[in-house]
């Protein structure tokens, strides 16, 4: 049945119309110029109807296009920008992923845009195919930058998170808006994003109905697209800007999920960097039952880096004491799982590869059994000398 047929058959109504195209053209095996011609008029027209359903596929139908032949949709954008302020969640995300689809596919043409303009005649014309160019890449970024955001609904955030992920290597900005979108989620789906189990970070397919207008959402992107160190040092630098009281469990998970990468060498001062932006809030996690084994183990890693003991040993020595004075204090019901926690902690400490570490630990708390006495004559702190 060829679309016209179709379109017989289907009658008047723009809805059922717009939606059996949009099905039709994810079923499509081979392309050719007149078929794309065709969907392009439908998605065109259909971008600007009062209908919800048509907006949506619409931009289906181009999300689809994308994948054969990216400029069609590339060259619509200033059709596209006025939908950002579309306020059915639907539209904005298909939106916002052709967005990102889009700017993935022009990674290659961004490049050219730093060479050197050729000493021809031409020189006015390539110049002025840039200023295009980027005037539509301008175009696309704000799309991405406005179109969802942490106060979008929880189903567009987590729909929208698996698709700025592959752009992370392009535009590092975006670990931003990704770690803003992340802090929107509940703390599983952050797990999820953050901690994959394999090379993919992914969720299972889902599908949403409206009216009987049903779209699926494949939630899947590579893990290695996301650099965890640079998402950990976006989160400190997020925390150091903002000072909260205190961090959540969502803050720890990120900070766990990242640490847990590999640290070489060439990253060290980087890692101390974000260790002198995050270590007041993990000693003081300390006296958190629930964050507690967490904060402990994200100190170990950091505290494993090579060439920079001593100096995140002199970083945190006044931070350590205060810890200890708060979870020892006699005036503070701290519960009694923070306390054994930390003494298992330091007990633990291999002596063979992190002596250093524990030397730290027994001085400062001897440093605290001199002031305090009292105090740690009450505590479980003599354990470590037993």
């Amino acid at each position: 049945m060829n679309l016209k047929t179709m379109k017989d058959y289907l009658g008047g109504s723009k809805e059922v119309l717009s939606y059996t195209f949009g099905k039709m053209l994810e079923q499509e095996r081979e392309y050719n110029d007149v078929l794309l011609d065709i969907y392009m008029y439908y998605a065109i027209s259909g971008l600007s109807s009062e209908s919800s359903v048509v907006r949506v596929a619409a931009l289906r139908m181009l999300n689809v296009m994308v994948g054969y032949n990216h400029e069609l949709a590339f060259n619509l954008v200033d059709k596209l920008l006025p939908l950002i302020k579309d306020e059915y969640w639907e539209v904005k995300i298909q939106l916002h992923i052709l967005a990102c689809k889009l700017l993935k596919k022009v990674e290659v043409q961004q490049s050219a845009l730093k060479d050197d303009l050729p000493s021809t005649s031409a020189k006015e014309r390539i110049q002025n195919e840039r200023n295009i160019f980027k005037g539509k890449l301008d175009m696309l970024t704000r799309i991405v930058d406005e179109c969802v955001d942490q106060y979008s609904s929880l189903l567009v955030i987590r729909i929208a998170v698996y698709h700025i992920i592959p752009l992370l290597g392009s535009y590092r900005k975006y670990y931003e808006k990704l770690l803003m979108l992340l802090l929107a989620l509940p703390i599983e789906s952050v797990a999820e994003v953050t901690d994959p189990k394999g090379e993919f970070i992914e969720e299972p397919e889902a599908q949403y109905t409206y009216n009987s207008y049903t779209w699926s959402y494949v939630c899947r992107c590579r893990a290695d697209d996301l650099d965890k160190l640079i998402l950990m040092k976006t989160l400190a630098e997020f925390i150091n800007e903002t000072k909260p009281e205190s961090l959540d469990q969502k803050h720890y998970q990120i900070l766990y999920s990242c640490a847990k990468k590999e640290q070489y060498p060439s990253e060290s001062e980087t890692w101390f960097k974000i260790f002198k932006m995050l270590h007041e809030y993990l000693f003081l996690a300390l006296a958190d039952p629930e964050l507690c084994a967490t904060s402990l183990w994200v100190l170990n890693k950091f505290l494993l880096l090579p060439n920079y003991q001593e100096a995140m040993f002199k970083e945190s020595r006044e931070m350590l004491e205060k810890a200890l004075a708060f979870l020892y204090s006699n005036r503070q019901e701290v519960p009694l799982v923070c306390k054994e926690k930390f003494v298992d902690y330091v007990r633990n400490i291999d002596e063979a590869t992190m002596k250093s570490t524990k030397d730290f630990f027994i001085e400062v708390i001897n440093t605290f059994k001199e002031k305090f006495p009292a105090e740690y004559e009450s505590s479980n702190l003599s354990a470590l000398f037993a």
